[in-house]
């Protein structure tokens, strides 16, 4: 959005990033969209792994084996990645930090709600023990499982499998 010309205000409810979590498996969906937006420069110590094993767990027998590595970056366009959670978050915060005023990020922020107004979205957030408002001219929730933007636009909305799963 920074780089169509818009500016950018990223809420994280997180006070700071800290090191937590561990490993993270980034497949090349996700490594060619890190590439595009300039992020995967900033991740020097992420590994690339030359396959993949997958074992039962009461006998190790072998269930699947799938190569990765330069082949698959050439079949994906782009690689197969494995790297620390908080490398992960450093390389993040330095391509924000890159983009200079375009994004600020505000830390400490819990959504709260949203308004539309004619002709700006007005942004709800407590941070320090005090309630904040932005005029945005959109809004993209992207605030998980309990999520204050799902709850406004589908007030009362039952949370339903999607028949989808994600893991690593």
């Amino acid at each position: 959005m920074a780089r169509a010309g818009h500016r950018v205000s990223v809420l994280e409810r997180a006070p700071a990033f800290e090191e937590i979590g561990a490993g993270l498996q980034l497949a090349p969906n996700a490594t060619h969209i890190l590439q595009n937006l300039g992020v995967l420069a900033h991740l020097p110590g992420a590994v690339q792994p030359e396959k993949l094993m997958i074992r039962r767990g009461r006998d190790a027998l072998l269930l699947a084996k799938l190569t990765l590595g330069a082949q698959a970056q050439r079949r994906w366009g782009a690689p197969m990645l494995v790297v620390h959670r908080a490398d992960l978050h450093g390389a993040l915060l330095a391509s924000v930090a890159q983009a200079g005023a375009a994004i600020e990020l505000i830390t400490g922020a819990e959504l709260t709600g949203f308004d539309n107004g004619p002709s700006a979205v007005f942004v709800h957030f407590q941070r320090d023990g005090s309630q904040h408002s932005l005029a945005a001219d959109g809004l993209v929730g992207a605030d998980g499982l309990n999520s204050t933007v799902r709850e406004k636009l589908f007030p009362g909305g039952e949370k339903r499998y999607s028949n989808r799963t994600a893991w690593r």
